[in-house]
C-alpha cells in the first residue's frame, strides 16, 4: 500500500486527533451528573496550542508548532487539559504541585 507523505501540518493535525479522541473517549465514561460544565469553560488545548506556535513557525506557513516539539507541546496541553479539569471538579485525584512536570513524567516513552 502507497501512503503519500504528509505535511508537517497534516502530521500535527493526525496527532491533535489521536490526543483528543483519547481524551474525549475517557470523558465519556464519566457518569451524567458530572457533565454540568457551563459552555463558556474555554478551550486549554486550542489557548495552549496558540500560545505555543511561534513568529518562526507563522513565518514558514505553519498553524501550529514545529512537529519536533511535540512532545513539549503535548505535555502543555494535558498540563492545561487537568488544570481546566481540576478547576470544575472533574478529577479524581488530588492537583499536583506541578502539572507540567507531571505531564512531562506521565507521557509515554517510545524509547527503549
Amino acid at each position: 500500500m502507497n501512503h503519500p507523505i504528509q505535511s508537517e501540518n497534516e502530521s500535527y493535525a493526525t496527532l491533535l486527533h489521536w490526543y483528543v479522541s483519547r481524551f474525549v473517549e475517557r470523558l465519556r465514561k464519566l457518569p451524567p451528573e458530572r457533565w454540568d460544565w457551563q459552555i463558556a469553560i474555554p478551550a486549554p488545548s486550542a489557548h495552549t496550542l496558540a500560545s505555543l506556535t511561534t513568529e518562526s513557525d507563522l513565518a514558514q506557513g505553519s498553524l501550529y508548532p514545529s512537529l519536533s516539539r511535540v512532545r513539549e507541546v503535548s505535555a502543555h496541553i494535558a498540563a492545561g487539559l487537568a488544570k481546566t479539569a481540576h478547576k470544575h471538579g472533574m478529577a479524581k485525584e488530588k492537583e499536583p504541585e506541578d502539572l507540567l512536570a507531571q505531564a512531562h513524567a506521565t507521557m509515554y516513552d517510545p524509547h527503549y
